[in-house]
């Protein structure tokens, strides 16, 4: 079936609705069950780390999780964030595996060079990220994850691109219980700790890209193009605007708070552990507030777009501009309530639960 897109004709348009996906309903309903079950069992994680961990350990921890969520998306130019607008307009076009051809290459090659340097030469990192050099072995380990926490985001951003919400959700919540489960055995059984929580995090990425891949590969085979893929000047003009502006946003928060820690680091009047001790103490205060804005505004975000895509693509702009104002309301009301809650269990997590340790 040909559907035209809104003030054009209907020449080289391909958009077979047997790839609809999930419909808006069930992926709302599929993303906010699975959502709180993994904030639930990555909560639990978070407590169960806190009381194996010392101050300094989560603190490069939290470093390493910081430089990884502002590096990736600047590494692959926020090619991946792409996916969700363009798949319905290349699949109209009929020019859909071409244009999954091209990202995926691009999120390949892309991250090489900073990969196999990080793995070849930790130390050229080492001093400017932790300011500490026993922690050579644990940029090694940054490099080789940094590859992983970019296929799962590249995977995910591909499943709910063709609202595949369902598998992104199980992917999702998989990925929480490999973490919690190796990450809790590697500290039990072994000496490791900061390492032990970083591999259990490299482990979880993995999970959700294999996983994922495995679950899109049916649809994967499917595709045929239509029409003759886009000369290669013309594509990327067309999606390096958008992918820069997400790039750029998507680092943002990774920003502030890799410039928190540096502050700390390289701060003269404190040792490399006493800065990773105060890291640890900021990253573990914020931690519930943190999960209430990553689930809201992740189920409303991930959810909503590809479906707001979908429409506008069809030209329905006026019920995506209500949708979007819906959505936006829900998401404030979300976060009134949200605060709420925090307030009440914040007092018996620090208080009863942690004893104190990181009020």
């Amino acid at each position: 079936m040909t559907i035209p897109l809104a003030g054009t004709g209907t020449e080289g348009q391909h958009a077979p609705e047997a790839h609809e996906g999930d419909s808006l309903t069930v992926g709302l309903c599929s993303g906010a069950t699975l959502a709180v079950l993994q904030k639930s069992i990555g909560m639990l994680r978070h407590i169960l780390f806190l009381c194996w961990l010392t101050q300094d350990q989560m603190g490069r921890f939290t470093v390493a999780q910081n430089w990884l969520s502002t590096a990736a998306p600047l590494i692959v130019l926020g090619l991946p964030a792409t996916l969700c607008r363009y798949v319905e307009h290349y699949r109209r076009l009929g020019q859909l595996r071409s244009y999954l051809l091209r990202i995926t290459r691009a999120c390949i090659l892309m991250p090489m060079p900073m990969v196999l340097a990080g793995i070849l030469r930790p130390d050229w990192f080492t001093d400017f990220i932790y300011r500490d050099a026993e922690t050579t072995e644990l940029v090694r380990l940054l490099a080789v994850i940094l590859a992983t926490v970019l296929a799962a985001a590249t995977v995910n951003e591909l499943l709910l691109a063709h609202r595949m919400f369902r598998a992104a959700a199980q992917m999702q919540f998989l990925g929480t219980i490999v973490f919690l489960c190796t990450g809790a055995a590697l500290m039990a059984l072994t000496p490791l700790r900061d390492f032990a929580v970083l591999l259990a995090f490299g482990l979880s990425n993995l999970t959700i890209a294999l996983g994922g891949l495995i679950r899109f590969r049916p649809r994967w085979s499917a595709y045929r193009d239509a029409e003759k893929a886009q000369p290669a000047k013309q594509f990327w003009a067309k999606l390096l605007g958008y992918s820069m502006w997400n790039a750029f946003s998507g680092c943002l928060a990774g920003l502030f708070f890799c410039g928190i820690n540096q502050i700390m680091i390289h701060n003269d009047r404190l040792t490399p552990r006493e800065a990773e001790g105060m890291i640890g103490q900021l990253a573990s205060g914020i931690f519930i507030p943190m999960q209430l804005m990553f689930f809201l505004l992740g189920l409303m975000g991930t959810t909503l777009f590809p479906y707001m895509s979908r429409d506008w693509e069809r030209g329905m702009q006026q019920m995506v501009a209500q949708r979007f104002h819906t959505a936006f309301k829900i998401l404030m009301l979300g976060f009134y309530a949200g605060s709420i809650a925090v307030l009440l269990i914040a007092p018996i997590l620090f208080d009863t639960i942690l004893h104190g340790r990181y009020d």
